[in-house]
């Protein structure tokens, strides 16, 4: 209960996140059953109230914080469920749980999906397409996931997330020492597995290094902790 609170007929009050559902069903206040207005009135005077108490946050990480303040920590909290990143999976857990699923799971199986590696080398290629697998990168006493790979539509595309600390992921196409193409990017947290991909790179930045006779060219990606 920490944004919006309306009110029914009757002035009984209800969160916007009840809310939503119960309209989305019968649109009957849960209490006295009357119907909601089609622009419910908010109630004011609770939103005041609620917006200066302390509320814990509903997946008991411990937090406790001021409604505003608990919806950036949503964001961010280690402990929501969260969709596995490797492609096809269904698992939900925590973000602190989730890299101890993706190795037992996912790394060094009879069907992997991920490759566990210290630099991750892919083929690049002007057509359209998606890699098979992901990449786990160890760096030290951390791990990078490098997941959703794929050239579509004029860009190689992908998502680096990170589990604990944020790392610098460089990706690098190169015919020698003196002709390459380097960019860099800052990896996300894990539960921004629903968010875009972080990694880009236009196929025109690296088509010229194709041999004709091959149709592809390797790319390296490797990673390091960020320091701020």
């Amino acid at each position: 209960m920490v944004q919006h609170i309306y009110l029914c007929p009757s002035g009984h009050s209800i969160c916007s996140g009840c809310f939503t559902i119960v309209c989305n069903r019968t649109g009957n206040c849960p209490t006295c059953k009357a119907k909601y207005a089609k622009q419910a009135p908010r109630n004011f005077a609770m939103e005041n109230l609620v917006a200066q108490c302390y509320l814990p946050f509903k997946f008991n990480c411990g937090i406790r914080m001021k409604g505003a303040e608990l919806l950036e920590h949503h964001v961010s909290c280690t402990m929501k469920p969260i969709l596995c990143p490797i492609k096809d999976c269904t698992h939900r857990g925590s973000a602190s749980t989730m890299l101890s699923h993706i190795v037992n799971a996912h790394v060094d199986t009879d069907r992997s999906k991920v490759k566990r590696v210290t630099e991750l080398k892919i083929q690049l290629t002007t057509r359209n397409g998606s890699c098979s697998f992901a990449g786990l990168l160890g760096t030290g006493s951390t791990s990078l996931l490098l997941s959703d790979m794929q050239v579509l539509d004029g860009s190689f595309t992908g998502k680096a997330l990170h589990f604990d600390q944020p790392m610098v992921v460089t990706l690098l196409v190169q015919q020698d020492e003196n002709d390459q193409v380097r960019i860099k990017t800052r990896s996300r947290h894990v539960t921004a597995v629903g968010d875009g991909s972080n990694i880009k790179l236009p196929v025109c930045m690296f088509e010229h290094y194709i041999p004709p006779e091959k149709g592809v060219v390797m790319a390296e990606i490797t990673a390091e902790p960020l320091l701020e």
